[in-house]
């Protein structure tokens, strides 16, 4: 059986270093940065699909209508739970107590921000000086620039780190290679 969690985490972690690549081009940073925090957020939604139909769980062709994660994830909980499926019963209340350690993190909010709202800004940069003329105040300005996209990169390390941990976790305690 093909799964496509760890495809979905390998795609967050590219648009993460996309991401950092272009720190200075602020129209492709804020790109990589939104792609990556769709991929983020999809590595534990792809997670319950694989399982689902590792479990034998979900009808792909009645595929899952409401859109809506967790009202699917309540769906293949009750059915397992009427085919008296432990395991998977197991692996979806374990779901479930995962879904909302991301839904907790500094990053899920700032995905909210970019996603919903568009409302995450990025630090720019604009030099007002003409090229070669550097002042401190230019400097200062670029000091807290770098501060910031510092503290951005770093929140999405950490994001990417919780969905990684999760995954491995996933791997380990269900005995399944999510690739």
């Amino acid at each position: 059986m093909k799964f496509y969690t760890r495809l979905k985490l390998e795609e967050a972690q590219y648009f993460l270093e996309q991401f950092r690549k272009t720190t200075l081009s602020s129209k492709k940073n804020r790109f990589y940065l939104s792609a990556f925090l769709h991929a983020w957020r999809s590595v534990i939604d792809v997670m319950l699909y694989d399982f689902a139909r590792y479990y034998g769980l979900y009808n792909f062709k009645n595929p899952n209508r409401s859109n809506h994660i967790v009202k699917f994830a309540d769906h293949i909980q009750k059915t397992a739970r009427n085919q008296k499926k432990k395991q998977a019963v197991e692996f979806i209340d374990w779901w479930f107590g995962k879904l909302l350690e991301v839904y907790k993190s500094e990053l899920s909010g700032m995905r909210k921000l970019v996603t919903h709202t568009g409302g995450l800004t990025l630090p720019e940069y604009v030099q007002e000086a003409p090229l070669g003329r550097f002042s401190l105040r230019d400097y200062i300005h670029a000091k807290q620039i770098e501060e910031e996209i510092a503290v951005t990169e770093e929140t999405c390390q950490e994001g990417y780190s919780l969905v990684e941990n999760i995954v491995d976790e996933a791997e380990k305690k269900f005995s399944v290679k999510l690739s």
